[in-house]
This record gives structure tokens, C-alpha cells and sequence, in this order.
């Protein structure tokens, strides 16, 4: 079963001389799940599960993270899209590819039917049409360490990306009631064009939480961000 996990996350002290441990700011241990609400998406909450399908090179662990649309009950109804992440001392964190599976479908919340209706445009993680997308060699969302305005190119699939940490900044969420103290790095990913809000489906922003991993993230065709409102995690096996 997963725990629930709170702690508090200012961040303060994993700054050193190097720059902020960004692994530890993308964990992929355990078991994980996220819950995020979007205020341009009220019917609606995305829960991100990380599958226990793994794929193991020499040196890094590939995680999927599965994207689902819930329904008005907040169960997972919906497989909206994938995408493979690894994040280790080894290589930082990357984006090893990911997958659209299809558009997000609309709810007749008025009856409180929480069956699908027809598919159409809900907003938010809308993200069609159906693509397969593989980084070779990965996209780097972070190295290990990075300091304020650092930034890390990649040139894979004929693009030459840009990660680039701007700053630390509060990342208040829905989950943790009172006194949210949050802090996060906010990392901006741009897939070559110099627009982070359109273009290839990962692009965009990422604010990232210490033991926690995404606090809050808009990718490039959200129309507003995803609000971390609840995460589990279990030991592996737990």
C-alpha cells in the first residue's frame, strides 16, 4: 500500500558550493503516484503513476510515468500519455521519450454521470494527436548538480534542446493545508524554438520539490499549470 508522505520541503539546505542537488529533487525510488488539479480543468485531475515497468542500462534505471485523466470520482479512467524518466548521480535527470495515447474525454458532471462522454478538447493536458516519440541520445532535463542559471543543451533527434535552472522560488500546492512553505527549482525546458509554451509535447516548465519531484509542472500546450493535490510512496515491494 502506498504511504502518503509529508514533510516539509523549503529546500534550504540542499544548496552547496555545487549548486542544488537535482536528483534528490527528482526521486524515482519506491513506489510513486502524484495527484494534480488544474484551475483551467475543474472537472477534472491528473494522477501520474509510476509504473513498476522498468528498463535498466549499465548505469541508469528508465521509469514511465503514466498520465491519467480521472473521472469526477477521482479514479484513473483515462491514459492520456507516457513518458520515460531516469534520474541518478550518473547522468542527472533525462527524458528518455514518451508517448501521446489520445485526448482527454469530457464528464456530464450536472447528472454526476462519471461515465465518459464524447472525447473532445477538456483543456489542459489535451495533448493529441497519437505520437511515439524516442530521445537518442536522451534529453537532459538536469545535471546532477546545478546552480541558479545554470543550463544543460542537448542536440538529440536533429533539435538542439535547452534546460535551463532560472531560480528558486516558493511552489505553495493543494495538498499541504496552513502553512505551505514549499520551495522549488524552477527549470525551464526549451526544445530549440525559444517558445516553452508550444512546441514538442515535454517542453515547458518544471518546478521541483525535494524528495518529492514535480510540485508543479505546465508543459508546452497547457493552457495553465498542474497543481501538485496529493502523493504516495512505498518501499519497493511494500
Amino acid at each position: 500500500m502506498l504511504l502518503i508522505i509529508a514533510m516539509a520541503c523549503t529546500g534550504s539546505d540542499q544548496y552547496g558550493y555545487a549548486g542544488y542537488d537535482m536528483v534528490d529533487h527528482f526521486p524515482l525510488d519506491g513506489e510513486r503516484a502524484w495527484i494534480y488539479s488544474n484551475a483551467d480543468v475543474p472537472d477534472w485531475n491528473l494522477e501520474v503513476q509510476m509504473s513498476d515497468d522498468t528498463v535498466s542500462t549499465d548505469d541508469t534505471t528508465i521509469h514511465t510515468f503514466e498520465y491519467w485523466q480521472t473521472d469526477p470520482n477521482n479514479v484513473p479512467a483515462n491514459l492520456l500519455m507516457t513518458i520515460d524518466f531516469s534520474s541518478d548521480d550518473f547522468n542527472g535527470v533525462q527524458i528518455h521519450g514518451y508517448e501521446v495515447i489520445g485526448e482527454p474525454q469530457e464528464w456530464n458532471t450536472d447528472s454526476g454521470d462519471s461515465g465518459a462522454g464524447d472525447s473532445g478538447d477538456s483543456g489542459g493536458a489535451g495533448r493529441g494527436p497519437a505520437e511515439l516519440v524516442t530521445f537518442d541520445p536522451p534529453l537532459v532535463l538536469a545535471e546532477k548538480r546545478m546552480a541558479p542559471g545554470d543550463s544543460v543543451e542537448t542536440t538529440t533527434n536533429g533539435a538542439t534542446w535547452v534546460s535551463t535552472f532560472k531560480f528558486q522560488e516558493a511552489c505553495p500546492n493543494n495538498w499541504i493545508s496552513g502553512d505551505n512553505e514549499w520551495n522549488c527549482l524552477y527549470v525551464e525546458l526549451d526544445d530549440g524554438d525559444g517558445d516553452i509554451e508550444s512546441g514538442n509535447t515535454v517542453s515547458g516548465r518544471y518546478w521541483l520539490a525535494p524528495r518529492y519531484g514535480m510540485s508543479w509542472f505546465q508543459l508546452a500546450g497547457d493552457t495553465d499549470k498542474w497543481i501538485l493535490a496529493r502523493a504516495e510512496w512505498a518501499a519497493s515491494g511494500g
